[in-house]
This record gives structure tokens, sequence and C-alpha cells, in this order.
């Protein structure tokens, strides 16, 4: 094993294996490292894993990711060699498959044979057996990668290889990013290499950097391709064991870079969509590939999850939405009950993106929204969003408490919470909070009656959404899931717009006691609307039915005030209380007699919900 050093004071560009740390084994610009101190190295972590739980707990931390780490950095790499076309895997792999294939690399062993194929999203096998002699794996005779993978370590063998001046350079961290280290992060970052080494250090099984990563899957086209780039993560992911590490430490830092290379692709695939929605192979050999690694990585799954996404997009794209959910004749919209849920919150998801994927930049500088003066001038979008949030908020207490009849609140309220459940399979978490704050409003939450009247199952998932939103931690739980969401999704404007306000009330504008520019405080903005605008990239695929929007629409703009909902909810259940408390046996009774108007309501509810969407499939 090479031994760090620290790096020569009279060195500013350049740093190799020689002098410091191996490749991986630092944090560059703002990345947080979780690496032991710089004076120790090692070529991977030999920290051990040694049971499924802990295996899966690193995964759940490393599958997060924000888009406002998406920056690019200034990197220089070498290409990476290839074989010529009269190699022996090019010329095998040709009288094997017979494909001209020209997005893959010319000498890559994991052509598929697209002459096989009828259905252009099928996930087609692997070719086997592409190449001459066998490569050895003794070090695990237990586990032995597949054919296909073993020509991929034959192909690209130079993650064995340790760092030189030839293959991976370092410099250190520019002034103006030294002050945003996190404690404890090495003040040198990459400065460029091959691309084993830049993949070998995206996937170091200690070292984190969101930022490389964002840059690498922004910038990769520029030194590689796609299906070049999943051979070399093959090889990574069955890579040999390299000469200077024992086998029991490769065997415990195997299973970290395996998740690493699982993170990488969750990225990629959750973030970057594009790439594989304008190359269907590559979406077949991804697929295809992240089926074998989740015979070893379970969490794999996850990734292929998000192919799953792809693949239903492509199948079904913007313009071959879904049909409709009509109760009845659309025409004749007059009140939410004329409305399924599954097609209300795709309606309203409709129109709250129309609002969502205007919101520039911008219009967060200054807070403008929150200055009566300029907002509709200076933050148009964001105070349009917030304005129409409120209204659908006062439009759906409007519609409850407006009903004199008991049964019908009751179905209203059940409806509304479907609703909340169907946005959040939408991803539409703007109208879930809407639809919580609506529920939670003291003119509805009172009106106690009503409630008594819901299905167990509807109160769990009203818990769900209340929990979900909880403002505890800052809201902690939201922002949780927020962190596993891919687009299409509109998140919840507020908490963003808190965070903007944390952001601009804690920084100043200028460096203290100067007039510099205090562009800390600006990087900090950034980061909150890079979060921002990777949702605003994918719309929803739906039909907008003009009956309903106009329903949605006008009724929004007259809607009842707080005090006039309030007054409305004292008139539908009055806040008189018996002379006296019931006794045991009548709160029986009462019990049983509520729990059989709610079943002789729900059931014929869920009834006509279920047969207008059968109605809609056929």
């Amino acid at each position: 094993m090479s031994v760090s050093t620290p790096l020569p004071s009279n060195c500013n560009t350049v740093y190799t294996e020689n002098s410091a740390a191996s490749s991986g084994g630092v944090s560059s610009g703002s990345s947080s490292s979780s690496s032991s101190s710089s004076g120790s190295a090692s070529f991977e972590s030999t920290t051990p894993i040694t049971a499924d739980t802990k295996c899966s707990a690193a995964v759940n931390s490393e599958l997060s990711v924000s888009a406002s780490s998406a920056v690019k950095t200034n990197t220089t790499m070498s290409r990476p060699r290839s074989c010529t076309t009269d190699s022996p895997i090019h010329s095998k792999a040709n009288k094997l498959l017979g494909a001209d294939v020209s997005l893959f690399t010319q000498s890559s062993p994991l052509k598929p044979d697209l002459k096989k194929s009828s259905d252009p999203l099928e996930l087609l096998p692997l070719p086997k057996n592409v190449g001459d002699e066998p490569i050895s794996y003794e070090n695990e005779p237990n586990e032995p990668p597949p054919d296909w993978a073993v020509q991929c370590l034959k192909h690209y063998p130079s993650f064995e290889q340790p760092d030189g001046e030839d293959n991976v350079r370092w410099m250190r961290v520019p002034i103006e990013l030294a002050t945003q280290l996190a404690p404890g992060s090495r003040d040198i970052m990459i400065r460029g290499g091959t691309i084993y080494k830049l993949i070998q250090y995206l996937t170091h099984p200690e070292e984190s950097d969101m930022d490389f990563m964002h840059s690498f899957l922004i910038c990769y086209s520029a030194f590689t391709t796609g299906p070049e780039l999943l051979e070399i993560l093959v090889a990574r992911f069955f890579m040999r064991k390299p000469s200077w590490v024992d086998a029991t430490q490769f065997s415990d830092m195997k299973q970290r870079i395996r998740l690493k290379v699982v993170n990488l692709l969750k990225t990629w695939t959750s973030m970057y969509q594009y790439d594989f929605k304008e190359n269907l192979d590559l979406l077949r050999l991804a697929s295809q590939i992240l089926k074998v690694f989740s015979e070893s990585c379970k969490v794999a799954l996850i990734v292929l999850k998000n192919l799953e996404r792809v693949r239903d997009w492509v199948s079904n794209p913007l313009g071959e939405p879904p049909p409709p959910i009509h109760l009845m004749d659309y025409g004749t919209v007059s009140s939410m009950l004329d409305f399924h849920p599954e097609e209300l919150a795709r309606q309203i998801t409709l129109l709250e993106w129309e609002l969502w994927s205007k919101i520039r930049p911008k219009e967060f500088i200054g807070q403008a929204w929150n200055k009566q003066a300029v907002k509709d001038k200076l933050a148009p979008n964001i105070s349009r969003m917030v304005l129409e949030s409120n209204k659908r908020t006062m439009w759906a207490i409007t519609e409850i408490v407006r009903h004199d009849n008991i049964r019908d609140r009751a179905i209203l309220l059940h409806r509304l919470i479907l609703t909340a459940d169907a946005c959040f399979a939408l991803r539409n978490y703007n109208a879930v909070m809407e639809i919580i704050s609506a529920l939670q409003n003291s003119a509805v939450h009172r009106l106690r009656s009503s409630w008594e009247l819901l299905p167990g199952s509807t109160w769990d998932l009203y818990d769900k959404y209340t929990q979900l939103f909880d403002p505890k931690g800052n809201f902690s739980v939201y922002r949780e899931t927020l962190k596993f969401a891919v687009p299409p999704c509109i998140p919840y404007l507020g908490v963003f717009l808190t965070d903007v306000v944390f952001v601009c009330d804690g920084n100043p504008n200028t460096v203290p006691d100067t007039t510099l520019i205090n562009f800390v405080k600006y990087r900090n903005l950034s980061n909150v609307i890079k979060a921002i605008q990777q949702f605003q990239m994918q719309p929803h695929s739906f039909t907008s039915v003009p009956s309903y929007t106009k329903y949605l629409q006008d009724s929004a703009n007259t809607c009842l005030t707080s005090d006039q909902a309030y007054d409305r909810s004292l008139a539908a259940e009055p806040t008189n209380k018996p002379l006296e408390p019931l006794t045991p046996k009548e709160q029986e009774a009462k019990r049983k007699q509520v729990e059989k108007l709610s079943k002789e309501i729900f059931s014929k509810e869920d009834s006509i919900l279920l047969k207008a969407k059968k109605a809609s499939k056929s």
C-alpha cells in the first residue's frame, strides 16, 4: 500500500500517489468526507460490512440525492484506452451478433443483438462467451461474475493499477471554495485523470463528492459514451482484487464499492433520464445490467424502478396520456362530488404544473414575493402560485361546510383524503399540503359527527399525510421524502421559500466591513434554486378536461372567507352539548349506529368509484 504524506507547500497543482493519498482518498470542493484523517491512506476502504442491515443503511444514505449539488467543475481527462477493430473481442462479437450498432464503442463486449428485438422496449439478454481466454477469478471462487462481465474485466483492467502521474492529477481547492469545505475535509480536488480513475473516485467506498458526481454525469459524453460507461461500471462492480490489498480487506470493501456503483446509476437514471429516454438501446442495456447487479446487491432494484418509469414514459409519452375518469356527464360539474378523486388529483396537478414550471430563479432574489409593492412585478409566478394554493385550500373548506347533509360531508372528507393520496402518488406534494391544510382548518376539523363516519382505512391515510407535513424538525419527514422523489414532481413550495428566507436573512449582501459582494450568500441561494429546477424539467402527462378546469378555477374565485366558513360550520354542526353525558350503554349504541351508517355510505361510495375507474379503461 502507498502511504499518504502532506502536500508539499511548493506544489500547488499536482498531487500524485507518491506524495499523497491514493485515488479517491480525497474530497473535492464543498463535499463532505467520511474518510479518516489525511495522515492515513489506502487504495480503498477496509471498513467491514458484516450484515445486510448495514448495507441497507449505507445505501439509504447514499441513494439520497440533491440537485443542489449539480454544478460543473473544470476537470481535464484523458481519453480511455480502446481496443482496435481487429481485437479478438471485437471480431468475435461481430461474428456472434452480426450487428452494426454505432452507439456502442467498436470494441464493446456488450453489444445487444438488435435484430432479434421486435418490441423496442424489450429487455434483451446479454450475449455470453464473447472473447478468447477466460480471466482468473481465484480470489472469489464462490462468486464468479457472469461470462459477459468477465469480458468487461478483460477489456477494462485499469482498476487494479495504482495511482501515478500518468493516470490522475490533483490540485488544491481554489481559495474561493476553501471556506466551503466541511470540517475535516481535505483541501485538494481532482484535476484530471483517465476515465477509470474518475470512476474509481466516484465509487470510492469512503469518499462522497456529489458535486463531482453531477458534473461527471452532465459532461461524460465529452470523453466517453453511455454504453462504454455502463461497461466500465460493470468492470468496477466485479473488479478483481488489487495486488496490494489482502483478501479479507477486499471482501469488506467490495460491498461498499458496489453500493457506490449502484448509487451512481441511481443518480444517472433519476436525474438525467433524458440519456435513456433518447436511447432505448442504452435503456435496455442498463436494465439488464441492473438485474444482474441485483442478484448480489439487492438495492439495485431501486434503480430498476427508475428505469421502469422511464420505460413507462417512453411507451406512454406526453401525447398519449391515460383517459380521464368520469363519474357522470362531465359537462355538468357543480360540486366536488362530481369528481373521481384520481381525476381531481390529475386536474389539480395540471393547473399547478402550469404555475410551478414558470417560476424563474430571479424571483427568489431579495424575497420579492414577500414585498407587497413589487411582488407582482418581480416575483409574478411565485406570488400567483402562493395565491392559488391558498384559494384551493379555501375551496376545499368551502366544499365541505356548504353541505347540510352529514352523509355528503363525510363523503367529501373521504374523497378529499383519497385525492391527497392520489396527489402523493403523482408526487404533487404541494397539492397534498393544500388538502391537509383544509382538513386541519378549524371550520372542518370541528365537524366531529362527519369525521366519525369515516372508515378506518381513510383515517390511516389522513394520519399518514398529517405526519408527512408535520412542521416538527423543519418538515424533516417531508424533506426526507423529497430526497427520493424523481420527476415529474411538484414539491411543496412553502419549504423552499422558508429555505430562501433563511439564506437571505442569515447572510449580509456584502462581506462585513467591506463593499465586496458576499458571494457565499448567493452560492447558498443557488443551491436552493438548483433543487427547485430539477423538478421543473418534466411535466405530468394527463388530459386537461375543460369543464373540470373551468369549475376548479371558477369555484376557487367564489369560495367563502375563513369567518364565513366557520359560521357555516357552526350551522352544520352546532356546539350544543348534552345536559348529561351518555351512559356506556348509550355510547355503545351510538357507536354501532355510526358503524352501520358508515358501512352503508362507503360500500356504495367505493362501488361508484371502482365502476367509474373500470369504465375509463374500457
